[in-house]
């Protein structure tokens, strides 16, 4: 056993600290980057070399733990200022980017709860905060769990919606709708999809540039599943020449880092290799590897996109040799979304080698028929 952790800690601080480290196998230098705080502070923690006895630091680890504060000995009938709430979106994003969304879910989930409570007793500055934990935690669930369990993220997104009409911020309505319609594509349901998406257009002209371009990609996305190739087309040109315009600053606060030049050339690549244009899907595909991130998301997102590239244009073996590295990276980090488009491949896979096989059946009847003298 490591030597940090010989000695059990009688503190509910260092108790929770070492708790937290282990159950999310964290070293101490991550856990001080999460809390903000020196490395040596939170040894000094944990070893109950200081007690810390700040009421409010110890409900702002709380809430970037995502603990009731009563687990650190703090009475929890207190209400968060704006700043902490910030903090702790902030931090929430912070994990999501580093695709530890085992620790983002706690967290956002104890916050929207916290928030709920404020909002219900009348403290309705904090409706923005609220509107912004559902926007994180529909897109943690829409990533952790699978197709059928999409209700869940869809109702962070329609909890959003509310608070942004409450509100009167289209930026807000724009992002909400976009992603209940992006929920609806998920579920097959294109109908219900194109109509949130075309809302999100056309019922927040005021939204920003960020969030219009993202939706419009989405859009984009929905119309060529839907069969509209020329919808398709003008939507991913529009999402391109916002992208190219869009500030970054603009992008990180509004969608997080999930609309970029990148994401368009990855969503072009995943509409062309489904249209079966691969020579277009490559091209896009190149351009995205060049611009994405190199994070674990984007990595994995675009294996999976690489791998289906490759299967579509016939090259089975390359491909999913690119999709068994995509799907462990998919298990290791919890991204059940991500790993269903690796379980597509196989799908398609199958789809072929059954052709092949129907193929080379009547072939082969032919070739050890009778043969016939003229």
């Amino acid at each position: 056993m490591s030597q940090e952790f010989e000695k059990y800690p009688s503190t509910p601080l260092a108790r929770e600290l070492r708790q937290y480290r282990i159950l999310h196998n964290l070293k101490r230098t991550e856990l001080a980057a999460n809390l903000n705080v020196d490395v040596k502070t939170v040894g000094r923690w944990e070893r109950e070399e200081i007690i810390l006895s700040d009421i409010r630091e110890l409900r702002r680890i709380a809430s970037i733990l995502g603990i009731d504060a009563e687990r650190l000995g703090v009475a929890s009938s207190f209400f968060l200022t704006a700043e902490q709430a910030d903090e702790v979106i902030q931090h929430v994003w912070l994990l999501v980017k580093q695709s530890r969304y085992f620790e983002a879910k706690p967290v956002v989930e104890k916050l929207i709860g916290d928030l709920s409570v404020q909002v219900r007793s009348g403290d309705h500055d904090m409706l923005y905060r609220l509107a912004k934990a559902h926007q994180a935690a529909g897109h943690i669930t829409a990533i952790m769990y699978r197709t059928s369990e999409t209700n869940i993220a869809l109702y962070h997104y329609r909890e959003m919606e509310l608070a942004a009409r409450q509100l009167q911020d289209q930026t807000l309505l724009n992002v909400a709708l976009t992603y209940e319609g992006d929920m609806y594509r998920r579920k097959g349901n294109l109908s219900d999809a194109v109509a949130y998406l075309e809302a999100a257009r056309d019922e927040a002209p005021e939204a920003n540039n960020a969030a219009k371009g993202n939706g419009i990609q989405l859009l984009g996305r929905a119309y060529v599943q839907a069969g509209n190739v020329k919808g398709f087309e003008q939507a991913m040109a529009e999402a391109e020449e916002r992208a190219a315009q869009g500030t970054e600053d603009e992008i990180e606060n509004t969608i997080h880092g999930l609309y970029s030049l990148g994401t368009v050339y990855e969503d072009y690549n995943r509409s062309y290799t489904l249209l079966n244009n691969t020579k277009k899907a490559f091209d896009y595909l190149e351009l995205a590897e060049k611009t994405l991130p190199d994070t674990v998301h984007w990595q994995t997102l675009l294996k999976t996109a690489q791998a289906a590239t490759l299967v579509q244009s016939g090259e089975i073996t390359a491909g999913i040799e690119i999709a068994i590295e995509a799907a462990e990276l998919c298990k290791k980090h919890g991204t059940l979304r991500l790993l269903e488009r690796v379980y597509t491949i196989q799908n398609i896979v199958e789809r072929m080698t059954r052709d092949i096989n129907r193929a080379n059946m009547q072939l082969r009847d032919v070739l050890h028929g009778p043969i016939e003298y003229l």
